[in-house]
C-alpha cells in the first residue's frame, strides 16, 4: 500500500514543526519548577469553573452579553406592556416627549450628504431700522449672524451644510394662522418663492426654517418683527462678501 500523498500545508506544517523543535533544541531543559502566582491559578481556576458551565458559550463575549440583556431587556417590557394601565401611561409618555421633535423634509430631495464646507455663505440683504451688527460667526460648515436693537432684540441667521433630512426643533411653539399655508404638528408651512418654510413661535421667538438644497437656514426674530417683515427678511438675502 503506498503512503498517502501529504498536501502541500500538510508539508508546509512538517517543516515548521521540525524548524521549531531543531531551535527549541539549542536551549537547555528548565528543570526546575515554574512558580506561576496566585493569581495565575484562581485565573485559571474560574476559566475552568466557567467552561463547565453549558451556558457559558452564549456568554462568553462582550457582544454576547449584551445581546443578552438587550433581550432581557425586551422580555421584560413586553410583561409590563401586557399590563393596560402601563401600557397606556408609556404610550403617553413617549408621545409627548416625541412629539416635540419634528422632522422636516422641505421639498430640497437628493442632496449630497459628502459635502464638507459651505459653498455660499448668505447675509441678509435688508435690516429693520434700529438694528446694528452685534457678531458674525462665519466657519467652513456653519455660519450664524447677529443683529442686536437698542432694546435687546436680536435678530439671527444661522447657516449650515445641509444632509438631506433636519430635524426642527417645535417644542413648546404656536400653531401660525397663516393664509396660503398649511399647518402641520406644531410648525406651519408657508409656500412663498418656490420656498417651503417651516414657521414656528414660542416663548415671544418666531422661527424660520427652510433649505435651498444645498444650506439649511434658521432665521430668528423677536416677537415685534411681525410674520410678513420676517418673510421680507429672507427674500432679501444676498451671497455674503
Amino acid at each position: 500500500m503506498s503512503e498517502k500523498k501529504m498536501t502541500g500545508r500538510e508539508v508546509l506544517e512538517e517543516a515548521l514543526r521540525g524548524c521549531c523543535s531543531a531551535y527549541c533544541d539549542q536551549y537547555p531543559r528548565y528543570e526546575g519548577e515554574l512558580d506561576l502566582g496566585d493569581d495565575y491559578e484562581r485565573y485559571m481556576n474560574r476559566l475552568i469553573k466557567r467552561s463547565k458551565n453549558p451556558f457559558q458559550r452564549y456568554f462568553n463575549t462582550v457582544g454576547k452579553r449584551i445581546a443578552g440583556i438587550a433581550v432581557a431587556a425586551f422580555i421584560v417590557l413586553g410583561c409590563f406592556m401586557a399590563v393596560p394601565s402601563v401600557r397606556e401611561s408609556t404610550c403617553m409618555f413617549l408621545a409627548d416627549n416625541f412629539a416635540k421633535f419634528a422632522e422636516v423634509i422641505l421639498g430640497k430631495n437628493g442632496a449630497d450628504s459628502t459635502r464638507d464646507k459651505l459653498e455660499t455663505v448668505y447675509t441678509l440683504g435688508m435690516i429693520p431700522n434700529g438694528y446694528v451688527v452685534e457678531e458674525f460667526i462665519i466657519t467652513d460648515i456653519k455660519t450664524d449672524m447677529l443683529w442686536r436693537n437698542t432694546n435687546g432684540e436680536r435678530i439671527i441667521l444661522s447657516q449650515s451644510i445641509f444632509s438631506g433630512t433636519s430635524i426642527f426643533d417645535t417644542e413648546d411653539s404656536l400653531h401660525g394662522a397663516l393664509e396660503n399655508s398649511s399647518s402641520v404638528l406644531d410648525y406651519t408651512i408657508i409656500e412663498r418663492n418656490d420656498k417651503k418654510i417651516a414657521f414656528s413661535e414660542k416663548n415671544g421667538i418666531k422661527t424660520f426654517f427652510w433649505n435651498d438644497g444645498k444650506s439649511e437656514f434658521l432665521l430668528t426674530v423677536p416677537n415685534s418683527t411681525s410674520v410678513e417683515e420676517a418673510l421680507m427678511l429672507i427674500d432679501s438675502m444676498i451671497q455674503y462678501g
